[in-house]
C-alpha cells in the first residue's frame, strides 16, 4: 500500500483520524501469522538467554522477546530493512496511540 504524504500544514484532525480507523479494519499480515501460530509457546525459548540476575532500576525497558521474534520473521519474510522495520514500527505505534 502507498500512502500518500500529507504535510502537516494541510493535515486535519480527520485525515488522521480516517486512516487510523482503515488500519484497524484492515487485516495485516501480522493478523493473519497471529491466527495460524501461537507464538505463545515460543516465549519460554525466547526469554532463557535473557534470564539473569536483576540489577534494580535503570534503563529503558527490554521489548517483549515474542514481539521482536516476530519482527524478525516479518522482517525476513518480507526482505525488509532495519530501517523500513523501525519505520513501520514506529508508524504502527503511532496509529495505535492515538
Amino acid at each position: 500500500m502507498i500512502r500518500k504524504a500529507i504535510s502537516h500544514d494541510s493535515a486535519s484532525i480527520f485525515d488522521d483520524q480516517s486512516w487510523v480507523a482503515k488500519l484497524a479494519c484492515e487485516p495485516t499480515t501480522l493478523d493473519r501469522l497471529n491466527g495460524t501460530i501461537d507464538f505463545e509457546r515460543f516465549r519460554p525459548l525466547l526469554e532463557a538467554p535473557f534470564r539473569k540476575a536483576k540489577r534494580g532500576k535503570g534503563g529503558r525497558p527490554a521489548f517483549d522477546v515474542v514481539f521482536m521474534f516476530k519482527v524478525l520473521l516479518l522482517q525476513r519474510r518480507h526482505d525488509l530493512s532495519d530501517d523500513v522495520v523501525e519505520s513501520q514500527i514506529c508508524d504502527r505505534f503511532r496509529a495505535c496511540s492515538h
